[in-house]
């Protein structure tokens, strides 16, 4: 191959100049006239172009790094803005060139597809520059959107840059080769080097993203940092494995796969990079436009009505559906060399849409959708149901409260069950195999699901029986309140200290509960009262019986009740009992009642004397009482010293007199005739 190669290199050099040389003449030729002015006006512009962006390129980047603003969404801006002014200039300027010579007639058929090249290898090589550019941004780590290190920032700039130029170059050179219809042996050489160029550039830019040393060893001495390069250790991964490929391909011989692939590393990196772009700009762009106080989030505020938290909603959601959307283009950018077309990933979306059998049965997307739009229906139809119900028709009826309850949830029960019969129908799923998954159901529930089936079972039992219902006060262990709601697991009881108890279904079946308005509402009140014996109990028993009967919420039928239920030492005690209509207001009027009889007790015994008891035959004692108190009275005064006798004996007999001092029984005389009355206190 290389004798053939060398011995077609004169030929094709001669026919080289021969076709360029004749090329050159002619545009030199037309230079003097129109055609030629059109094309100086080109390479004017063309050179005008690449002045503008390079003076004024650096200073919009300095401009915009020297701002306060680096939050997430100024970055992108500032990175899409970069991306706009590095890459647009040399396209256009290469596409002027190429337009005018075009249009003046200069570029025969077999030089215009090398023109094309060179046009197309600068905008692509300006476009991955300015790329790379804006997301790495190795001069302004402030505004990079990809968190690595300056040194792998501007060498995977630099990486990119020169993999982009080796791939135009051979772009060009290949359309060369073609123009001149060089042999194939001089194609096939001149590629194998050019990939070989391609691939030592990608192993230089890999060695130069190694980890940095001395850092990995000051990682070592403390906890762990991401070291230089380590962010982008798969991309590493990947890029050693596509230059082992490259070279390896060279050597076998494969020189258009090799060829092939290098054209697949600049595009997919192209492709992902914007990709990363795009994707954060959805990301952050579109929340930030649709919340908060925008323009964009005003007017919809303003024109369709929309809440705030709704909006937010819609913009997380749009910005889900489009970076989904995003996900997908890419994926079929990149795939698209490889033969996937288009029409290929629309066939097997339809597939996927109308259905696809898997084992006998039909999974379709659309038979999904359409189910779980009829179970939305359904769904939407039982609250609409239960709504009517429990607003519109039951309250027209002479139905109690929790009667009301259990129709409207037994309502919702049947509701619920067409509803997934109805979407268990769209979805084609037959009898017989729900019956296979109720059998596995079943062994899940008789192992796992015990407790929880046993709940809903007695949630059926409370409904249909109705022990308890919705507005019943009762009293469940140690909580009492009103039955708010009876849900399939459980029942939700309030109770009057304004809490949530939360009872389950089960316990309300096998427990003991107290109903207090089981048959009726009527409520029961009883109050004791405990009076001295001075009263006449007909007295009392009048007053209680008046004050009953004066309260409008205390019902004459049955009458209130007083009973005389003990006869104490010092006081007699009564029992009122009486009737109310509602339950709810036992304790206010059981306090009215209180209040009531308070003050009727104040009237009757204004001057009533606490009733003393008398205690005979302590005679004996009082007496040596007395002769204690006596010897104690003829003693020395506190300091002085009694002969055989202890000397602090007088100070200890004066502490034991002093507390006398403050009370009345102090008074009591030496010694008494008769027993003073002793009070007892303990009724009172």
């Amino acid at each position: 191959m290389w004798s053939n190669a060398l011995s077609t290199v004169p030929e094709d050099l001669r026919a080289s100049g021969y076709i360029f040389g004749g090329w050159l003449s002619g545009v030199v030729d037309a230079m003097a006239g129109v055609r030629g002015g059109l094309v100086a006006l080109a390479f004017l512009g063309a050179v005008l172009l690449y002045y503008v962006r390079r003076r004024y390129l650096p200073r919009f980047k300095a401009r915009f790094s020297s701002t306060q603003d680096t939050d997430s969404l100024h970055s992108l801006y500032i990175a899409l803005a970069h991306v706009v002014a590095g890459a647009a200039p040399p396209a256009l300027a290469s596409w002027l060139i190429y337009a005018a010579l075009n249009t003046a007639g200069l570029l025969p058929l077999r030089i215009q597809p090398v023109v094309t090249a060179i046009v197309a290898g600068l905008a692509v090589v300006a476009f991955v520059q300015a790329l790379l550019d804006a997301l790495f941004a190795p001069s302004q780590p402030q505004r990079r959107l990809v968190s690595v290190m300056d040194s792998t920032a501007s060498t995977v700039v630099w990486l990119g840059t020169s993999l982009a130029l080796v791939l135009s170059i051979s772009k060009v050179l290949e359309a060369w080769l073609t123009a001149i219809a060089a042999g194939l042996a001089v194609s096939i050489i001149l590629r194998s080097v050019l990939v070989i160029i391609f691939a030592l550039t990608l192993v230089v830019g890999l060695y130069r993203l190694r980890d940095n040393e001395e850092i990995e060893e000051e990682a070592c001495l403390g906890p762990y940092v991401a070291v230089e390069g380590a962010s982008l250790g798969p991309i590493r991964l990947i890029g050693w494995l596509i230059g082992l490929v490259l070279s390896l391909s060279v050597l076998g011989g494969y020189v258009v796969f090799a060829s092939f692939l290098t054209e697949q590393v600049i595009w997919i990196g192209i492709v992902a990079c914007s990709l990363v772009l795009t994707y954060q700009l959805v990301d952050q762009g579109i929340p930030h436009a649709m919340t908060g106080k925008g323009r964009l989030a005003l007017t919809l505020k303003a024109g369709l009505g929309i809440r705030a938290h709704t909006l937010d909603k819609i913009a997380v959601i749009a910005a889900g559906v489009l970076k989904l959307m995003l996900i997908i283009v890419g994926f079929l950018l990149v795939m698209a060399p490889w033969g996937l077309e288009s029409t290929d990933f629309l066939t097997s979306l339809r597939a996927a849409f109308f259905g696809f059998q898997v084992g006998g049965v039909t999974i379709s997307l659309s038979s999904i959708i359409f189910g779980g739009l009829l179970f939305a229906a359904g769904l939407t139809a039982t609250r609409s149901l239960q709504g009517w119900l429990e607003v519109k028709f039951l309250p027209t009826t002479q139905l109690d409260t929790g009667l009301r309850n259990s129709i409207t949830t037994a309502a919702g029960y049947v509701g619920y069950v067409a509803a997934v019969a109805l979407a268990v129908s769209a979805l084609g799923l037959s009898l017989e195999r729900l019956t296979l998954v109720a059998s596995a159901l079943s062994v899940g529930i008789g192992f796992g699901l015990q407790s929880v089936v046993s709940n809903f079972v007695s949630g059926l039992i409370l409904l249909w029986e109705r022990p308890i219902r919705v507005g019943d006060q009762v009293v469940v262990g140690d909580a009492e309140g009103i039955v708010k709601k009876i849900n399939v697991r459980s029942t939700e009881i309030a109770t009057f200290d304004r809490s949530s108890v939360i009872v389950p279904n089960s316990n309300l079946i096998s427990g003991v509960v107290r109903n207090r308005v089981r048959n009726d509402r009527t409520g029961r009140i009883l109050i004791s009262l405990s009076v001295p014996r001075t009263l006449e109990a007909g007295a009392v028993r009048s007053m209680l019986s008046e004050v009953a009967n004066a309260h409008g919420d205390v019902m004459q039928k049955p009458p209130p009740t007083i009973l005389f239920k003990k006869i104490g030492t010092s006081t007699m005690d009564f029992e009122l009992i009486c009737i109310v209509a509602e339950v709810d207001i036992v304790g206010r009027v059981t306090s009215d009642l209180n209040f009531a009889i308070h003050k009727r007790l104040t009237e009757m015994e204004p001057a009533v004397v606490t009733p003393e008891l008398l205690v005979k035959g302590l005679e004996g004692v009082e007496q040596s009482l007395g002769s204690i108190a006596a010897a104690v009275n003829r003693e020395p005064p506190t300091g002085a010293s009694v002969p055989g006798g202890p000397a602090k004996a007088p100070s200890r007999s004066r502490r034991r007199a002093e507390p006398a001092e403050d009370g009345p029984e102090a008074e009591a005389p030496p010694a008494a005739p008769a027993a003073e009355p002793v009070k007892d206190d303990s009724k009172e």
